[in-house]
């Protein structure tokens, strides 16, 4: 009788990969986690951020082998009888819009009853990190910018919708090879227009209430009346007053930021960027988006879109002038060999001669980048391709140099007031927004007709004395 076969010797025993997990976990526990699951189709990778009523994620959808943006409301919100149908309203919405500078919706689902949706994955920056990075834009990058958001709005107010939150968070650039394209993002807050064939008739604001970023609203959606596309438009001029100047045009507590939206003229444009200083086109542009009666601003964003391109002209025709005394080219180049030398020395001490010979030839290299913009009061101010920035900002940093500080899009930005005002949407008590601004233009009316009377008074006086 033959032995059984003496069976093969095992290794270690390997613990196999935990399973993923279906959903959320525990009905408290209010995030998804990397590597959970959602309806079997999405993997969550990693957060990406947070917003008013949801969390955002990265995922790979399983059966496509891709990656997208997962928007999950949060569970504290799940019993809200407004947030919880705006959730859902921004999915219908963005599933009915298509257009280049929209973000896309894919898919809706729920998870343990909790709603989410599914977009594309987006890389790049939003223009709020993009204007706290680089202060105030180069003009005609930012009318390019701005022309993207407002045709999108020129295709979302012809459906109907109004997004009714612009403003640099929910605007994201991305670094393609041939321009910078922008998506607007977050229809949280849309507003449905009568008529509208996504308008179900249901009315989802509280009475006496409104949502909306203090800094971007207009007059009429700080107090809670109608809004139309002419709201969206004056959180357009907000935008472009601040991607030409590096500021917000009104900024500070809540009570004081809508009270101007109300009462204060626009400030000027040269007084923040003193490189718009004869730029009367542009100011003209952001002082009738931003006019306080609606029907003193553009009528549409077609409209608008026309005003902006005759300024985006103006830009193109500018002819360049040069300063007298040593060359812009002369003085980067010397500065950046400078910094090269310098560069080349210190890394060269630490064991890398060939990163010493590189650097010394970067420095001849970014000459062929730079482009010079017109010269102001005797000073020339240098723009860099974004690439070169980049290494220049690298070999400023190895060789202990501020090569950076002449490298600039225009001359430093006054300093910043410091963020006081809540970044994301707030719900606004209109009612009250009403009543302080109703006494504040009483007062304004009195104090008008004292000096109106004073003049009157003053003017008698000195007039001619009747015989």
């Amino acid at each position: 009788m033959s032995s059984l076969p003496t069976p093969p010797r095992l290794g270690p025993r390997v613990p196999l990969p935990p399973a993923p997990r279906e959903g959320s976990g525990d009905e408290g526990d209010d995030e998804l986690r990397p590597g959970d699951l959602l309806e079997g189709r999405y993997q969550i990778e990693d957060r990406l951020g947070e917003g008013g009523v949801g969390f955002v994620y990265r995922a790979r959808q399983i059966n496509l082998h891709r990656r997208v943006a997962i928007k999950l409301l949060q569970q504290d919100v799940m019993g809200d009888e407004e947030l919880r149908p705006r959730f859902e309203r921004e999915a219908l919405t963005l599933a009915a819009l298509s257009h280049p500078n929209i973000v896309s919706l894919t898919d809706y689902g729920a998870v343990r009853g909790r709603p989410y949706l599914v977009m594309e994955l987006l890389e790049g920056h939003t223009l709020r990190e993009l204007i706290d990075q680089e202060g105030p834009l180069e003009v005609t990058r930012a009318l390019g910018l701005a022309r993207q958001v407002l045709l999108a709005l020129a295709y979302a107010h012809e459906l109907g919708v109004v997004h009714r939150d612009l403003k640099p968070a929910n605007l994201l650039v991305q670094a393609l090879p041939s321009h910078e394209h922008l998506k607007v993002l977050d229809f949280g807050l849309v507003k449905l227009l009568p008529g509208s064939y996504l308008d179900r008739g249901v009315q989802l604001s509280r009475v006496g209430f409104t949502f909306g970023t203090p800094a971007y609203m207009s007059p009429e959606h700080a107090t809670g009346a109608e809004v139309d596309g002419r709201s969206d438009l004056y959180a357009m001029g907000v935008l472009l007053f601040e991607l030409l100047s590096g500021q917000k045009p009104f900024d500070g507590e809540l009570q004081d930021i809508l009270r101007a939206h109300f009462t204060a003229p626009v400030p000027k444009l040269a007084e923040r960027n003193p490189l718009l200083a004869g730029r009367d086109d542009l100011q003209a542009l952001v002082e009738r988006a931003m006019a306080k009666e609606r029907d003193e601003r553009f009528a549409n964003a077609a409209e608008m879109i026309a005003t902006l391109d005759a300024a985006r002209a103006v830009v193109k025709s500018t002819a360049i002038v040069r300063t007298s005394g040593p060359s812009p080219a002369a003085r980067v180049s010397s500065a950046l060999m400078h910094s090269a030398r310098v560069g080349g020395r210190l890394l060269r001490e630490r064991g890398v001669p060939l990163m010493a010979r590189g650097a010394r030839a970067l420095g001849r290299g970014m000459l062929s980048t730079l482009r010079f913009g017109r010269a102001k009061s005797g000073q020339a101010y240098v723009w860099l391709k974004p690439r070169a920035k980049r290494t220049a900002k690298l070999v400023a940093t190895r060789a202990g140099a501020t090569v950076m500080g002449l490298f600039r899009r225009a001359p430093p930005a006054p300093a910043r007031l410091p963020e006081r005002t809540d970044p994301t949407a707030t719900m606004i008590d209109a009612d009250l927004v009403s009543r302080v601004l109703a006494t504040d233009t009483s007062q304004r009316d009195a104090m008008r007709e004292d000096r109106t009377l004073d003049d009157d008074a003053a003017s008698s006086q000195s007039g001619p004395l009747n015989g």
